[in-house]
């Protein structure tokens, strides 16, 4: 995650097309490697994307922030 702006709720990955992110897909927010959430992907250019958070998947009393990795929702499953 490179930023987050939470007063419009969106969070702006530091990859893009380039690196395979899909707009419409989902990607799990990885810290310490435990999934915290999943985001939403909405808009996606060559090296960037942004993405909204899904409130239901965030872990209680915890908040993605810059520095967290995001990885494919499929490959989060298999990294627990």
């Amino acid at each position: 995650i490179r930023s987050i702006d939470r007063r419009l709720g969106i969070v702006t990955l530091a990859a893009g097309i380039r690196s395979g992110v899909i707009g419409g897909s989902r990607v799990a927010v990885i810290r310490a490697g435990e999934k915290i959430a999943e985001l939403n992907v909405k808009a996606v250019s060559a090296n960037l994307a942004t993405a909204d958070v899904i409130q239901s998947s965030l872990q209680e009393g915890v908040n993605v922030a810059p520095g967290d990795a995001v990885i494919p929702v499929e490959s989060a499953s298999s990294a627990n």
